[in-house]
């Protein structure tokens, strides 16, 4: 939110699976499911409710379901909805967030407010830094439908990493009745997307990290989707629900599995 860059390590947050925060007035949990690699910033504003989110020590699909004790419901966390309680059926909202390695967070955002776990060794947090730590794992970045009605099959779109090495990528896609903008680097260990709300032509922005991509109308955007220059600065995209997660979850949750080609 503006210059307030907050970081969540997983390994620092994985002993609680879900962290309650508030930006301004953006009050947010981030989550994170150490079985599924599966990290993701949920709404706690719902209706006219301000939930406290937490780890309900349950699972779907060796999935973390979430509760909020107060209203007495269970979400999905890669669902992204509810699965018991009176709001059962309904989808909580996200915030958009990026998924890095720590060495990008200490290149290129040194001031960024890092969320510790006194109880985790100094060390955990610099596993994230190794490259062949990020591989093995099979992480793959997903955008869920999130406009099917209640009895439609669940579907996802999936981007892998291979499909972002060589500087960054930018891919163009469209996924619930939007026009998406899905951008990455393997190096830098990120992907993220944005919906194109103009009918402005973007391109990948190379060697100016955190500026990944330009449009046709000379505007430049951060990896958070912020004009840092031209005539729409300051101003900031809107984005899909999306999250990494590993290759074997997706198909676990969703009926129908798009893998984007290019």
């Amino acid at each position: 939110s503006g210059s307030d860059i907050r970081v969540y390590p997983y390994d620092f947050i994985s002993k609680f699976e879900a962290v309650n925060d508030k930006i301004g007035n953006m009050e947010y949990t981030m989550t994170f499911c150490p079985k599924t690699k599966s990290g993701l910033v949920m709404n706690r504003q719902f209706k006219q409710s301000n939930f406290t989110i937490r780890a309900s020590g349950y699972l779907f699909q060796d999935n973390q379901v979430l509760i909020d004790e107060s209203s007495d419901t269970f979400w999905s966390q890669m669902l992204i909805k509810c699965i018991k309680g009176k709001y059962a059926g309904e989808r909580i909202k996200t915030f958009h967030f990026v998924e890095t390695k720590w060495a990008t967070v200490k290149d290129y955002f040194p001031d960024a407010l890092v969320f510790t776990n006194a109880s985790v060794s100094n060390k955990s947090s610099k596993v994230s830094s190794k490259k062949e730590d990020l591989n093995k794992d099979n992480l793959i970045f997903g955008v869920p439908d999130q406009k099917l009605k209640s009895n439609q099959n669940e579907n996802v779109h999936l981007f892998p990493f291979q499909d972002f090495e060589d500087g960054i990528q930018l891919k163009s896609a469209r996924i619930s009745s939007e026009k998406v903008l899905i951008i990455g680097n393997k190096e830098k260990h990120f992907i993220t997307t944005y919906i194109n709300n103009s009918n402005a032509d973007f391109k990948a922005v190379q060697n100016q990290f955190p500026i990944i991509m330009e449009d046709s109308n000379n505007n430049k955007w951060d990896v958070f989707g912020k004009a840092v220059s031209g005539p729409r600065k300051g101003e900031q995209l809107k984005s899909l629900p999306s999250f990494f997660a590993l290759d074997w979850a997706w198909e676990s949750f969703y009926d129908e599995v798009f893998i984007f080609v290019d």
